[in-house]
């Protein structure tokens, strides 16, 4: 065990199967007090298009759904004249669902063009590929570094590379912002779909009220109000007899 935040270990990693992670370190870092935990696991996420090795089609999801040259009136109408009703005629629920999904995808197929696959498209921009890969080359440096002169240079250095990164993350946003808004009055979709991805919502606590009447704001005030709070009751369960409960 390692501390992640000073000398206390605050942050934790959960899993219902201990095998999944062969190795673990804790890096500390210039941009939160606290400290980073990277933990190795067995797996590896394959991600697989959907479609077969042929190049047929099976999925919906494999169709741009949002192209703008696409006729939906040619797709209502060649819906509207199937015959749904003599198709159906007794088939059990999962087989007319089977029917309806084929069928569907068979005119959508007509219709619709292909999602644009990349070979191996990386969501993490080349520029900051490239600084992770400078940064974890100077953390294997840095454990086996036996003198504090070197060791102050590689911190400056990942000091350095975290800045850097962190002004990638800026330019990204802004990017993303102002294509955003470029594109609200061609495609309003992928403007709110912005929107919505960036809304957060934050909670606070407090303020809360003193015994004298006072409202606190402070977060070291409020935090002592609530550990005395929560020590008052823990000792009257305590007194109460509930001495089989565990409190964290």
């Amino acid at each position: 065990m390692e501390p992640t935040r000073g000398n206390n270990i605050l942050d934790l990693i959960i899993s219902n199967s201990y095998d999944y992670f062969h190795s673990y370190d804790i890096e500390k870092t210039v941009m939160s007090d606290h400290n980073l935990i990277h933990a190795r696991a067995n797996i590896r996420n394959i991600l697989t298009r959907n479609t077969t090795t042929s190049g047929r089609i099976d999925s919906f999801h494999a169709l741009n759904f949002y192209g703008r040259n696409i006729n939906w009136d040619k797709v209502r109408k060649e819906l509207d004249a199937i015959k749904w009703e003599n198709i159906f005629s007794g088939m059990e629920a999962h087989e007319m669902y089977e029917v309806l999904s084929r069928k569907c995808l068979q005119i959508c197929k007509e219709h619709i063009p292909l999602r644009r696959w990349s070979g191996r498209k990386h969501q993490i921009p080349r520029d900051r590929r490239i600084l992770m890969k400078k940064r974890a080359n100077l953390q294997r440096k840095l454990k086996k570094v036996a003198y504090a002169v070197a060791e102050n240079a590689i911190q400056h250095q990942l000091h350095l590379l975290e800045d850097a990164l962190a002004q990638s993350h800026v330019r990204q946003r802004e990017q993303e912002e102002q294509r955003a808004v470029e594109n609200i009055k061609v495609n309003s979709k992928f403007f709110y779909s912005y929107a919505k991805k960036r809304l957060t919502s934050t909670t606070s606590v407090g303020p809360l009220l003193k015994e004298n009447g006072e409202l606190e704001d402070g977060p070291q005030e409020m935090a002592e109000m609530l550990q005395t709070e929560y020590q008052c009751l823990v000792n009257l369960i305590l007194r109460n007899g509930y001495r089989s409960m565990y409190f964290l």
